[in-house]
């Protein structure tokens, strides 16, 4: 079976400058038992990950150049086409290879409280894809409440992630870190103005912000600034744009992992990474973030930077208390989200969008 991975725009098929998306690609296409069969399609990049047959497709405005695209595919002629988040690019896909499964991989939440000519087309999207991937039930569950009859065809598969290679109780240190991207909806704010508060009165304990600029305004950067300078600098480090390889050295260093998203996450990845590190977890539990960290997360308002500075200092004072919660986190991350069985479950997940196609296409 031939699978095409189709990658939206803005997307860094590489090891510096990788999204959620790009590493979720990454690491389910190579744990899948179809890898030496998969390809993926994304905009051209300098260095892109080694190991995988990747595509390169020149950049158009924005996005990619859709005719190629389709160039591309004709030659490669797969059995299965895997649509990464944008739905626009699977109906437009849909009219040139309508003999082939398509299965969309929906990385963020449906938008909710949609108009009824949205909802028709809503309908007539999914009424042409043969199989869906949500990364939560929280996301899968906003399309279901108003399309119930698409229970049969979607589907949840958690990001899963590979923690065989990772010994980060052989380098704790007490550290607090922050990672994602600057943008107000992750609360990158909120949480340096309230690590500030710790570290400044805790100097046994040092700070690490490390920050992607994807998205990120430079009012937003100028505010983030500000507050990082009312740390003292021995005590903190502000960086941008590391490799994925470098934040995990930074996830496996720190002690204590902060995640306070304002706005309801789809998945979280970084809460994810926060347990797979053995890092105590304190978030705001929004969204599909609840389902990673279940109850061993310590929930904060993520709007309130006294509820954040409230829980920090709480948990600092509990050291016994920062080692069990990140053995227990760890023993979560391996035994729900092995990044191998969620591979398995994308795979069946394609294997079924083919043998459904290959019915209907005989009947």
């Amino acid at each position: 079976m031939k699978i095409a991975i189709i990658l939206p725009r803005h997307m860094f098929f590489g090891p510096q400058y990788a999204t959620a998306i790009d590493l979720c690609v990454k690491e389910f296409v190579s744990n899948s038992r179809f890898k030496t069969d998969t390809k993926i399609f994304g905009a051209e990049i300098d260095t892109p990950f080694e190991g995988l047959a990747f595509q390169p497709i020149h950049k158009h405005g924005e996005g990619i150049s859709f005719n190629q695209l389709v160039r591309e595919l004709k030659l490669y002629d797969p059995d299965v086409i895997v649509v990464q988040q944008h739905v626009p690019t699977a109906r437009k896909l849909k009219s040139h290879f309508q003999n082939k499964a398509f299965v969309l991989h929906k990385h963020n939440n449906p938008a909710q409280n949609i108009s009824f000519i949205k909802s028709i087309r809503e309908t007539m999207d999914f009424g042409f894809i043969d199989e869906t991937i949500f990364v939560s039930e929280y996301s899968r569950n906003i399309l279901l409440q108003r399309k119930p009859t698409l229970s049969e065809k979607t589907h949840v598969v958690h990001n899963g992630i590979d923690v065989s290679q990772r010994q980060p109780f052989l380098s704790k240190t007490q550290k607090i870190l922050f990672a994602g991207r600057a943008v107000p909806e992750k609360g990158a704010l909120e949480a340096i103005q309230a690590v500030a508060n710790i570290v400044n009165q805790n100097r046994d304990w040092k700070a690490s912000f490390v920050l992607s600029t994807l998205g990120m305004s430079e009012s937003y950067l100028a505010a983030i600034q500000q507050a990082f300078s009312n740390i003292n600098p021995e005590q903190a480090s502000l960086k941008f744009d590391l490799s994925h390889g470098q934040v995990m050295q930074e996830f496996d260093a720190s002690s204590v992992s902060i995640v306070p998203s304002i706005f309801n996450e789809p998945f979280g990845r970084t809460a994810l990474e926060s347990l797979a590190s053995g890092a105590a977890l304190v978030t705001s539990m929004r969204g599909g973030i609840r389902e990673i960290a279940g109850d061993i997360g310590i929930a904060i308002t993520p709007t309130s930077i006294q509820s954040i500075t409230d829980a920090l200092q709480k948990l600092i004072s509990q050291k016994d208390e920062i080692t069990r919660l990140g053995m227990v986190g760890r023993q979560r991350a391996c035994s729900l989200f092995d990044i191998k069985k969620k591979a398995a479950q994308i795979d069946e997940i394609y294997v079924k969008a083919m043998n459904k196609k290959h019915l209907t296409l005989a009947a």
